[in-house]
């Protein structure tokens, strides 16, 4: 059974045994310079499996490595450094013949000392810093003893293999002395510098002992040295005379004639080696890898390894194992089987095990882990530890990881360390009482009392964590914010102690003391004053401080100011004080740092509304930012310029837009067009410049025009009926050069056809720019036909184009067989939109031919919902500004004694909905088109035409003006519901806008209404279900409400919602709605 293994041992001895008589002709002494971690590892595996001599240990890249190549085997491995890229050179290109020299030179020197010591009968042998015989060592040591027997020996050991006598040298000066130093050298036979070396030694140590040296003579007083300078001597012998690299002994092991031991060990270097890789060492190897297979490998290698070794309950390497499983599971590799092991560590009382614990166990282990709870033990006896570093480690540990039940378990552990008298683990305290409050808002009463006290802090360390953990209170409880805010004035003198105290290094930061706890007072300050007319007049004169006295050269003092009118903006503050504000503002615009410029016009964006005039000083550094290349600062300042216009800048400001909108990257002229549409429909000062404006929008933009603004112009140009030839006029002057551009195409092609008539007729005003022309029906419908047959154009611009011709078809009675003959070649049309219209429109011609001019005759005027605010432009601004403040309109009023219960009954049901007859039509007209038994026409959307697709789409609610007020429904818990109003006759439009103040998104949000039964009420679907946090968006909803007697308006809401997954619900009954409403 063991006969393979027993002839591979006889192989391997016999290339052991060949050492014994060998000979290095033409072997190399190779220098190897290691330039990556792919080397060193090539390096290291031919180390461990090749029979190359190492002469130095390979550590790093870049430090070169010597070896000992063989004459037979340098040709292959010079391939493999060449095929590695490895650089080397060839240090010695004979080593036989550097040993011959050597050899030579040691005879010589031999033999000169027989002469010196035989024929010139010198006694003192002088070997010192030599390399001589065995026998010269043991006549050296011999003469020292012989010198001073008292003090100095030379002792037998036995004999060595061959024969030997074995001697070393004892220096004893102190008989009584029981204290012994052992040196030996000459375990392997090959390096000979250690015999010298012991040599030197027994020859300094007597020498310098008796020349009172004091070094010497308080160690030789105090120790007896044993010194044997070859402990192998055969072997040292052996290679001075025979083979040079010989290391082992000349032990006949009578086994195939083979020599030698070796006495240190028989086995190669790391051979069996069991202590794991270092992490660094694996972070090697994986940094090494070269593809992802690669590097899997070696993840999973260790894995194993570790696994394995987690196996082992007396684990001296668990500590290094968890750090490399760490490293692993930042790389994305599951290490879920190292939890348990981190709460070994963390068990252990050694400082080093407890950190790499805690540190697993909030890399790998969370709240929705069952076994985080089995550290709360731990944690406890570590909040308490004397050693403040370990309950820093716990403190950190409990925040980053703590559950509900853990964060009530051990809140008052922490509590005790925030009155601890350390600053260092009473700041850490303040911090994990912070992440508490997160997980578990009610535990505000456990630390309330504590962090009162805290303000009173001298350390900032202390100070800014407890100003951290107010503003989470604050954040998370009514209570607290009512309950802190009478430490209002303490915040302030603090924030001018830091504002007036001199230099202190030690919390300066570019000339400015303590910047970060500047930042959170503010901070603080903003919350506490929200709202609140009492704190925020408290904070005006440091504010005001704060503002003039910090520098903006330097990022510091910018933060400051940032912060400083962000919660200027934010309180109720003094009018002076926000022009300061938005002054800063306007000083940050100028700033060179593309970031700043950018904070500046976003925080310009949001405060515009709360003071109007001060912002429009900056108009002119605002459109100036419009040139940036920076596209996230264009955006920004696209958006202020809109935010900006008004009556009196309306044509300055839209003359801008139109050169930003030439210039603007693709992605920007969507946006602007309809912004500019927006801005124009408000504060236009004509329809008829509104027009001109908005046809200059589309001739810009191009394609980039949403449908919605195409459809809202039609609707402007349709309620203005003195500029309907006009209109015509301007679209025929630019689509009969360019029909690219299919938004523009889309509106002329409207426009042709419901008053192309007009223009032929010339039945309109003349434009000013002296370029009125004159053209024939033919030319109309030739345009017409151009946009129907061109390839490019999309079938949305040909549907409108093919329902021009057929308006036309009446209006131009020339052409109607032309336009009719259009109608039945777009009949086989292989889209399916065109040939159902065209085969319609044909049917017209030829079956309906009596009912064709009523069913194409003109539209109706379109009454616009535009309402212009020019005259209301400073109220508006003085409501907006009222906003920013604060103030909430009255929102409900006491319940009346009047009869409500039909309210109550109805709100759980299905809302009534309202039918109008406006058009009466005969009936074959809807058979025609497929739309009979049609009893209503939305009086929101009267622009449908026959593809059943709105040209007008219904307008947001931020587009819609009235001048009937608003009104807050609700306000409550951080939900606020507000309605604006649009009457058209007996029908009352409600635009209910709903934001969120809080922390925390609502969802599922449902609206209910009900009213009187005398109403009707319909309810249209709301914009969503979400309403998100911080004021960052809203939700909206269209309510309908038809009052065909006028009588007063009363409604009853019910809201339904979900707030940090708690179901919750609220009622109100609405009896203040404004008399615009109904009367």
């Amino acid at each position: 059974m063991n006969r393979p293994f027993f002839f591979v041992f006889i192989l391997i001895s016999i290339v052991i045994c060949d050492e014994a008589n060998r000979l290095y002709v033409n072997d190399k002494l190779v220098r190897v310079e290691p330039l990556t971690d792919e080397h060193i590892k090539y390096l290291q595996d031919l180390e461990m499996n090749s029979s190359l001599d190492f002469w130095t240990e390979i550590t790093r890249p870049n430090k070169p490595v010597d070896i000992h190549i063989n004459a037979n085997e340098f040709g292959q491995y010079v391939s493999e450094f060449d095929q590695y890229s490895i650089p080397f050179n060839v240090v010695v290109d004979d080593l036989q013949t550097i040993i011959d020299i050597e050899r030579q030179q040691i005879e010589r020197d031999d033999f000169m000392r027989q002469i010196e010591s035989r024929w010139l009968g010198q006694t003192k042998i002088d070997i010192v810093g030599k390399y001589v015989s065995y026998n010269d060592i043991v006549t050296y040591m011999q003469e020292k003893a012989n010198n001073d027997p008292t003090h100095i020996q030379v002792r037998d050991m036995g004999n060595s293999h061959e024969g030997q006598s074995m001697k070393l040298i004892s220096i004893q000066y102190n008989p009584s002395s029981t204290r012994n130093i052992w040196i030996d050298c000459g375990i392997h036979a090959r390096e000979w510098i250690t015999p010298a070396m012991c040599v030197w030694m027994i020859d300094n140590l007597i020498e310098d002992y008796n020349n009172n040296n004091p070094t010497i003579r308080d160690l030789l007083n105090y120790w007896t040295v044993y010194i044997a300078p070859v402990l192998n001597p055969d072997g040292y012998e052996f290679s001075r005379s025979k083979t040079r690299l010989w290391r082992k002994n000349r032990r006949n092991n009578n086994f195939l004639n083979c020599y030698g031991v070796d006495l240190n060990r028989n086995y190669p270097r790391k051979w069996m080696e069991s202590n794991p890789v270092r992490l660094r060492d694996l972070i090697r190897l994986i940094r090494s890898a070269k593809t992802a297979a690669e590097e899997r490998a070696v993840v999973q290698k260790e894995c194993a390894y570790i696994r394995d070794s987690f196996r082992d309950e007396d684990n001296t390497w668990r500590c290094r194992n968890v750090a490399k499983l760490l490293y692993v599971s930042l790389l994305g590799y599951p290490a879920h089987f190292g939890q348990l092991e981190c709460l070994k560590l963390i068990a252990s009382t050694r400082f080093t095990d407890k950190r790499i614990g805690y540190l697993g166990a909030m890399l790998l282990l969370d709240e929705r882990q069952d076994i985080h709870v089995l550290i709360t033990n731990s944690l406890k006896n570590d909040l308490n530890h004397s050693n403040q570093y370990i309950a820093g480690l716990a403190l950190c540990a409990l925040g980053s990881i703590c559950s509900p039940e853990m964060s009530r378990d051990l809140g008052g552990e922490v509590e005790k360390l925030m009155k601890s008298s350390n600053p260092y683990l009473k700041k850490k305290a303040v911090l994990c009482a912070v992440r508490i409050i997160r997980k578990v808002p009610e535990q505000f009463d456990v630390f309330q009392n504590s962090v009162r006290s805290l303000l009173s802090e001298k350390n900032h360390g202390v100070l800014l964590s407890a100003i951290t953990l107010i503003t989470e209170m604050c954040e998370q409880n009514n209570q607290a914010l009512q309950i802190f805010r009478k430490l209002v004035p303490n915040l302030v003198r603090i924030l001018k102690n830091l504002i007036m105290s001199g230099y202190s290094p030690e919390h300066d930061v570019s000339g400015i003391s303590d910047p970060f706890l500047q930042v959170r007072l503010l901070r603080l300050m903003r919350i506490l004053g929200r709202n609140d007319t009492e704190a925020s007049e408290i904070m005006n004169d440091i504010l005001a401080q704060v503002s003039t006295n910090t520098e903006n050269t330097k990022n510091v003092g910018n933060a400051i100011l940032y912060e400083t009118v962000l919660t200027i903006m934010d309180i109720k503050s003094e009018s002076g004080l926000r022009v300061l504000a938005v002054n800063i503002l306007g000083r940050f615009l100028l700033n060179n740092d593309k970031n700043i410029r950018y904070v500046a016009l976003n925080t310009l964006l949001h405060v515009v509304h709360a003071d109007h005039s001060a912002v429009q000083r900056h108009r002119a550094t605002i459109v100036e930012c419009l040139k940036d290349a920076d596209v996230s600062i264009k955006r920004r300042a696209m958006e202020l310029c809109f935010a900006l216009i008004n009556s009196n800048n309306i044509r300055s400001m839209i003359n801008e837009m139109l050169t930003f909108l030439a210039t603007c990257e693709q992605e920007f002229k969507a946006d602007c067009t309809s912004n500019m549409f927006l801005a124009m429909e408000r504060f236009s000062p004509s329809k008829r410049w509104h027009v001109d404006q908005m046809i200059k929008v589309l001739t810009t933009a191009g394609n980039s025009v949403r449908d919605d603004i195409v459809s809202s112009l039609i609707g402007i140009i349709s309620s203005s009926p003195d500029l309907h030839g006009y209109t015509a006029q301007q679209l025929y002057k630019i689509i009969r050069h360019d029909i690219t551009q299919q938004p523009l195409v889309q509106v002329a092609s409207w426009t042709l056809g419901e008053f192309g008539d007009l223009f032929v007729s010339g039945q309109y005003q003349p434009s000013d720019d002296d370029d009125n022309i004159q053209v024939t029906e033919d030319e109309i419908v030739n345009i017409l036909e151009k946009i129907l047959n061109w390839s490019l154009s999309t079938v949305i611009t040909r549907e409108y184009a093919i329902n021009a011709l057929m308006k036309l078809s009446t209006r131009f009675p020339s052409c109607s067989d032309r336009i009719q003959s259009v109608m039945t070649f777009y009949a086989c049309n292989m889209n399916l939109e065109l040939q159902t219209r065209a085969v319609e429109y044909t049917s017209l011609f030829t079956k309906h031919n009596s009912i064709r001019s009523s069913i194409v005759e003109r539209m109706p005027v379109l009454v616009s919902n535009q309402t212009s605010t020019t005259n209301n432009e400073e109220q508006t601004y003085e409501q907006e500004e009222s906003s920013m403040n604060g103030t909430n309109f009255q929102t409900t009023s006491d319940i009346k004694n009047e009869p409500v219960v039909d309210l109550f009954k109805i709100l759980d049901e299905p809302p009534s909905t309202y039918t109008e007859n406006e058009f009466n039509t005969q009936n074959n007209v809807f058979d025609l088109l497929n739309l009979n038994n049609q009893q209503s026409v939305s009086l929101s959307n009267p622009l449908d035409d026959i593809f059943d697709n709105d040209l007008l789409k219904t307008q947001s609610m931020n587009d819609k003006n009235s001048s009937i007020p608003s009104m807050t429904a609700i306000d409550k818990n951080g939900l606020r519901i507000i309605f604006q109003f649009e009457r058209q006759d007996k029908i009352l439009f409600i635009y209910l806008h709903a934001t969120n103040s809080t922390k925390i998104p609502i969802t599922n949000f449902v609206f209910k209404a009900a009213v009187p039964k005398t109403l009707n009420l319909e309810l249209l679907p709301p914009t969503g279900t979400t309403i998100p946090s911080d004021n960052s968006g809203d939700l909206r909803q269209t309510i309908k409400i038809l009052n065909p007697n006028k009588e007063k308006l009363r409604m009853r809401i019910k809201l339904n919602y979900l707030y940090n997954n708690s179901p919750m619900s609220d009622e109100a009954e609405l009896n203040t709605f404004p008399e615009q409403c109904y009367s």
